[in-house]
């Protein structure tokens, strides 16, 4: 019978001691009682449930959390307080070579490294040709990993931890393992564990992979959930947060504006996106339809260079679209305090049927998230379906050319 919680963490919290010099610590080691140490807690009054088939997607800066989080789940830490209760069989993506023994052969350490996660001989026997072809290994499976590549040791450390067909799986920023086929094929098995109902903690920098693959989200700082629910809702407040401690390193004035939930609004003030707007024929857009994004800027202070661009969403946070005039090769050029502009970009939307939003963002430099003003959600829309009733498969429908010949005509 399946357990109704996967994973229990009640009051979660982890303390870590640390001495000033060599000598306090030597101290500290040799003499009970003594108050030499510092603690430091890397988490703190943590509670979480997840149910199974769930996705968690836990983000936040480094030395937020993230890590050790994932370390208590795995009983790889001891909590410093409260407790932490995991059910069903256990998978991890930590640290993908540990456990590995490199005067072995590839085939003796998927023995090794799955007999630790509690699988018998017998059961290890029947998934070894799945790991083995997974990891693409088929030449080299009875070489000593010794002589393996840092890629083939990472792609037989992840084929082995994830053909186990675990209960639960815990994962720590492992998504650029191998080659874009390689990562491809880890994405569909992703899937697959969550079509078989395995609940799965993904720890990463990712957003798109949090917004794209996971159920809730959970953002940490300095040990401290600062945010839980709705994968969109919570990477958009994280973003935010990144923006503004870039803005306010660089001595400017940041602030952020929550209009409602679905929308966050932050940067410097220097300018502002003052209106958007989505000139359509008709209330829902027309599959094909040629339509414009006008936005309207005002400038607040004199800038040297801005860039204008936004993004297109699915209801589920995906970016589709995303255009902007440094790309483009339409520079806006220096701007003084009280300009104001009205920039449109016109296109044709072969989106499938659904709700879109569109979040502009007005920013400094093409290659830094340091904006002047950025609106998440800004403008929602409603994309009807093909008049002809041609099914659109993916996202989105691109235009093209299809030509068939005979494979005997030059």
């Amino acid at each position: 019978m399946m357990p109704a919680i996967s994973i229990r963490a009640t009051g979660l919290g982890k303390a870590f001691r640390y001495y000033d010099n060599k000598w306090r610590r030597l101290r500290g080691a040799l003499l009970s009682g003594g108050n030499h140490a510092q603690e430091f807690w890397a988490l703190r009054n943590l509670n979480l449930e997840l149910t199974p088939g769930m996705t968690l997607g836990i983000i936040g800066r480094n030395g937020s959390g993230k890590t050790t989080l994932l370390q208590l789940l795995a009983g790889l830490l001891k909590p410093t307080e409260g407790r932490v209760e995991v059910h069903g069989s256990l998978a991890t993506l930590l640290e993908l070579e540990s456990g590995f023994q490199h005067e072995l052969t590839g085939r003796e350490n998927i023995f090794v490294s799955c007999g630790l996660r509690g699988f018998s001989k017998k059961e290890v026997e029947k998934r070894i040709d799945d790991i083995i072809r997974f990891a693409e290994l088929e030449k080299f499976i009875d070489h000593p990993i010794k002589h393996y590549s840092s890629g083939m040791l990472l792609r037989l450390a992840f084929a082995t931890a994830i053909n186990v067909q675990p209960d639960v799986l815990l994962i720590d920023e492992v998504f650029s393992v191998g080659d874009m086929a390689f990562q491809h094929k880890c994405a569909r098995k992703f899937r697959e564990l969550q079509s078989r109902n395995t609940t799965i903690v993904l720890a990463t920098h990712d957003i798109a992979a949090v917004k794209s693959l996971c159920d809730q989200a959970l953002l940490l700082d300095e040990g401290h959930v600062v945010r839980f629910g709705i994968p969109e809702d919570v990477t958009n407040y994280y973003l935010s947060l990144i923006s503004e401690k870039i803005a306010v390193d660089d001595a400017k004035q940041a602030h952020r504006v929550e209009e409602n939930e679905k929308m966050v609004r932050h940067g410097s003030g220097e300018a502002k996106v003052t209106g958007v707007e989505l000139v359509s024929a008709s209330q829902t857009v027309s599959f094909g339809e040629t339509i414009t994004f006008r936005f309207h800027l005002k400038y607040f202070a004199d800038v040297d260079e801005s860039i204008l661009g936004f993004f297109i969403r699915d209801r589920y946070g995906n970016d589709l679209i995303g255009i902007n005039t440094h790309e483009e090769g339409k520079p806006i050029g220096p701007r003084k305090k009280g300009d104001r502009l009205t920039i449109e970009f016109k296109l044709s939307l072969h989106l499938r049927e659904g709700t879109y939003s569109v979040s502009p963002g007005l920013s400094y430099d093409p290659t830094e998230p340091r904006y002047l003003d950025w609106i998440d959600n800004a403008v929602v829309f409603q994309m009807g379906a093909p008049a002809t009733g041609q099914r659109i498969h993916g996202f989105l429908w691109v235009p093209n050319e299809i030509g068939i010949k005979n494979a005997d005509e030059s």
